[in-house]
């Protein structure tokens, strides 16, 4: 039987350090739920396994919020706009839902996928 697949499963954060000053940035640190996704180690990259993990949560200063809400189910907050993605085992989504954090003057907006699986 094969372990079951998630749709959070396979994820990768990358962030640079900042050198104050310089417009290129410094060493780079990718964490990633895969050593694929991780990356390749060499003197501007230190990458970081964490294997057998499930993305969940990611908060970029006050404008960007993701997070899951069920094993199929992702929110979103971009700059006030609520997104809602429904997406299946693998990972493909199947239904978004956009619109405005206080629904006043956002129109509520759903894209459905259809197509090969």
């Amino acid at each position: 039987m094969a372990a079951p697949r998630y749709a959070g499963g396979r994820w990768r954060i990358l962030v640079h350090e900042r050198i104050p000053g310089q417009k290129m940035s410094g060493m780079s640190h990718s964490i990633g739920s895969t050593a694929k996704l991780a990356g390749v180690a060499d003197e501007w990259r230190k990458p970081q396994v964490l294997a057998n993990t499930e993305f969940d949560e990611l908060v970029v200063s006050p404008w960007l919020h993701v997070e899951q809400t069920t094993s199929t189910s992702w929110w979103m907050n971009v700059a006030g706009i609520d997104i809602n993605v429904t997406v299946d085992r693998y990972g493909k989504p199947r239904v978004v839902h956009i619109g405005d954090a206080d629904r006043e003057t956002w129109p509520d907006c759903t894209y459905r996928f259809e197509g090969d699986d």
